[in-house]
């Protein structure tokens, strides 16, 4: 199963456990492919540092775990399809370049679509019990 997590998604992982944290094991451990994209990426790295403190380094060594476990894909067309909040348009650019089977987030705007084209949109909780439920 391929999954983009949005950039909450991720820091929720490394910062507070829960679902998202289950999801990053998971895929560490080959049960899922997370897709991210280098706008992602950065997204994390600013989030980190500004909201939580991290130091340059922290911030580098989440990032390098990440991108040991995941696939990085360079979207090439942009969409528009979230006017309220744009910066969750990288989320779905993400999802159509690695052909995603999920995107995971707990936002809003995002969960509010459910679907984009054959990519399913579910929060952190729904996603691990399908994939528990398909083990």
């Amino acid at each position: 199963m391929r999954v983009v997590p949005d950039t909450n998604v991720l820091v929720s992982a490394i910062v507070f456990g829960g679902p998202p944290r289950r999801l990053v094991e998971l895929a560490a451990e080959g049960h899922v492919r997370l897709i991210l994209s280098p706008p992602l990426i950065e997204e994390l790295r600013e989030v980190l540092r500004r909201k939580f403190g991290f130091s340059d380094a922290a911030a580098y060594q989440a990032e390098a775990l990440l991108r040991r476990i995941s696939i990085v894909v360079q979207p090439e067309r942009e969409v528009a399809i979230i006017s309220e909040d744009p910066e969750d348009n990288r989320v779905l650019e993400a999802a159509h370049a690695g052909d995603a089977d999920v995107i995971v987030s707990g936002d809003r705007h995002l969960l509010s679509l459910e679907r984009v084209g054959a990519t399913a949109i579910m929060n952190s909780r729904d996603l691990l019990n399908r994939i528990e439920r398909s083990r």
